[in-house]
Formats: C-alpha cells, sequence, structure tokens
C-alpha cells in the first residue's frame, strides 16, 4: 500500500475538496507492469487547475472525452498529472528507461484514463516520461523543479512551435530602438504578448521568448506580480490589464506579430485581430479558446459543441479558407514533449518558477486547490510528495 490523494466519486463544481482523501492506496507492484509501463517512485507532483477541473467534470466546459474517468469505492482515482521520480521498475518491452532513472513526466487522465500522480508511486507509460541528465550534466534542478516544469514545458513548447517564433524571422526595417545588424541596419524584432504572464506556463513561455535574440516579449499580467515578469523572468515590457485594455496600451507603438493566450475569452480574439496583430504576418496562438478561464463551469451540450468547433473546425476555416490578409488562429493541444525537450530548456536558461512547495497533506493539498482555483497563483504550485523533493 502507498499514500495516494484520491477520490471515490465524481465531486460537483467546486466540491473536490470537500472529497478528496488522503490515505492508503493498493498500487501496482513490478510484477504488473505491462508493455512499456514504468512504475515510478514519485517525488514531487504539482496542482493544476486542469488536475481539478478533469475530476469535477468541467474541463473544457464538461467535453465529455476531457473528463477523468468517473470515480467509485471500487475504482478510486488518484489525482494529478505532472510529477519527477525515479524509475523503480520496467515493463518488459521498456527501452529507453532504466531502474534508477530520474524522470519527469506526465499522465494523461483524460482520454488515456491513466491514474494521478499525487501518490508515492504511479504507472506511467514510457512515452509520457523524460529521463532525466545524469549528475552534474546540465539542466540541474531538484525534483521540485522539474516537477514544476513538466506541464509549463509541454504546453508552452507546443504553443512555441505553433507560432513558429523562429521561423519567423523579422524584416529588416527601418526602426529607432531595434537592435542593429552587423551591416549597420536595423532590424525589427518579432513582437511578442503573452497574455497570463505571470501564471505557470505563462513564466515558462516568457523565459523561452525573451532567450530569443530577435524577440521582443510584452507580459500582460497583474500590477503585483509585474516586477516578477519583468525582473525574474526577462520581459521588456509589462502591460496591467487591470489598467486599461490592451488596445489602449498598444496606441501609438506598433502591432504584435505573435499574441500568446493562456486565459481565454472570445473579446480578446476579438482585440487580438482587430487592434494588436499584424495582419498578414499575425499568429494568435491560444492554450485555451474562446471560453475565459474555460472550465471553472460546466456549459450546456450546445456550448460545448460550439466550443469544441471554435478549437477544432473554426482554425481550419480561418486559415485556409477565410484567411484575406488576417491574422492566423492557432489552438495549441499538446500530445507529447518535444524530442529535444531537455536541449531547449538548457539552451533557454529556463528556471522554474514556483509560488510555493507544499506538503504531501490533505489540508495543505486542499489550501493549494483553492488558490489555483484563483487564477493568481505566480508560478507553479508543487506538492512535495517526498519530503527531500528539494534536493537533486
Amino acid at each position: 500500500m502507498i499514500k495516494a490523494t484520491f477520490l471515490t466519486e465524481r465531486p460537483g463544481v467546486g466540491r473536490i475538496t470537500d472529497l478528496l482523501q488522503v490515505g492508503e492506496f493498493a498500487c501496482p507492484g513490478a510484477g504488473d507492469l505491462r508493455g512499456n509501463e514504468l512504475l515510478v517512485d514519485v517525488k514531487a507532483s504539482c496542482v493544476n487547475v486542469d488536475d481539478v477541473h478533469m475530476q469535477e467534470g468541467t474541463a473544457c466546459g464538461g467535453v465529455p472525452f476531457m473528463q477523468a474517468p468517473s470515480p467509485s469505492a471500487k475504482s478510486p482515482r488518484v489525482v494529478g498529472c505532472d510529477f519527477s521520480g525515479v524509475v523503480a521498475a520496467v515493463g518488459a518491452k521498456a527501452k529507453k528507461a532504466k531502474v534508477g532513472d530520474k524522470v519527469v513526466g506526465i499522465n494523461m487522465q483524460a482520454i488515456v484514463g491513466q491514474q494521478g500522480p499525487w501518490a508515492e508511486r504511479v504507472v506511467t507509460k514510457e512515452a509520457n516520461v523524460v529521463v532525466l541528465p545524469e549528475e552534474g550534466r546540465p539542466p540541474v534542478f531538484t525534483f521540485a523543479g522539474w516537477a514544476s516544469l513538466a506541464m509549463p514545458a509541454f504546453v508552452a513548447e507546443a504553443m512555441y512551435d505553433d507560432a513558429d517564433v523562429d521561423g519567423g524571422a523579422p524584416e529588416v526595417v527601418g526602426s529607432d530602438d531595434d537592435d542593429d545588424d552587423d551591416d549597420g541596419r536595423e532590424t525589427e524584432k518579432l513582437r511578442c504578448l503573452v497574455v497570463g504572464a505571470s501564471g505557470g506556463i505563462g513564466s515558462y513561455l516568457v523565459q523561452r521568448l525573451a532567450a530569443h535574440p530577435r524577440v521582443h516579449v510584452t507580459g500582460v499580467c497583474s500590477a503585483k506580480n509585474a516586477a516578477y515578469v519583468r525582473e525574474e523572468l526577462g520581459a521588456d515590457e509589462v502591460y496591467d490589464y487591470a489598467e486599461r485594455s490592451l488596445a489602449e496600451h498598444l496606441r501609438g507603438r506598433r502591432k504584435f506579430h505573435r499574441v500568446f493566450d493562456l486565459v481565454g475569452g472570445y473579446d480578446l480574439e476579438l482585440e487580438a485581430v482587430e487592434s494588436l496583430l499584424h495582419e498578414k504576418s499575425g499568429r494568435f496562438v491560444t492554450a485555451v479558446g474562446p471560453v475565459r478561464y474555460i472550465g471553472d463551469d460546466k456549459m450546456s451540450a450546445w456550448e460545448q459543441a460550439k466550443y469544441v468547433g471554435s478549437i477544432f473546425v473554426w482554425p481550419f476555416l480561418r486559415n485556409r479558407v477565410f484567411q484575406r490578409n488576417r491574422p492566423s488562429y492557432h489552438f495549441s493541444g499538446p500530445l507529447s514533449f518535444p524530442p529535444d525537450f531537455l536541449e531547449r530548456i538548457a539552451k533557454s536558461n529556463i528556471k522554474p518558477a514556483i509560488d510555493r512547495v507544499v506538503p504531501f497533506e490533505k489540508e495543505s493539498i486542499c489550501e493549494a486547490i483553492q488558490l489555483v482555483k484563483s487564477h493568481r497563483a505566480k508560478g507553479r504550485i508543487v506538492i512535495a510528495v517526498d519530503p527531500d523533493s528539494n534536493q537533486h
């Protein structure tokens, strides 16, 4: 038996903390592993708002295939998605991981129906993990640090690729505040706006963009997080969303080439197309879609159908049929880590952005859930499944 955080029934909206249990849980052993499955001793995991939504049945507004399987007393569900730890056993067909390897990974609660890692041990697929560098090889982080990077890297790297940041070579233009090329000409930087810059994924994405020598990054966050986004994450500018609209912030300035949306809302999409983005070269890249803070409530069947159409059908029509010199629209829904995951982190000198590390106890986990549901966390909230998870 292991210690785990689990549910034995589907909680209603906003009720997960009422039904959450922390206690003994039956875990498969090494002899139960099939194919390329791994048994991992979990050192750290994280609290994501989607962890809550998938258990309450409201992920993506309640779209059926995006929920975790419904728990019961006979089939309880362990919560969580991302984790770091040490491989304790491997299946007969595992090829890249071996016992003793340190790994970071994500279990797919929705669609695949895997158990979560808010537990001392978790069974995962080899394809779900990245084997971490050997001792002393960069990048080097604690288990808590690696766990905090899993989901942000998973989502942000997909957004980075969908935005074609590396391929969006700036044009040579005459401007007053851009960097000089070697031949004396001035080169405009790729202007990127990150909405939701101080959250877990935003903190990673701002660092990733800021590391690019030809990218100018503007973050959108609250006034209290402005210094964090500018000084610790490396943003060139910061807009306070509560002060005035993005269009007003932009008045008298050049438009953006890329807008990254981590908050959601049709009004933001409309504003980006009409006021923020270059008409021809602009790209709007979202990880959430046209509903602000999707998952906080359960939508009707009709609203769910419209949402699915907006993220899967509309991008195709918008980009292929109705383009007409308008910014392109991209919904980022990653299915795996990029193959060069570690190289990207090392190249961009990404640092873990952690709001706090909480003990593996029910009261602390419930407090962490309330914080992520408020959308006010600055970076990630890590669960120290192993009290020594802040060690390498």
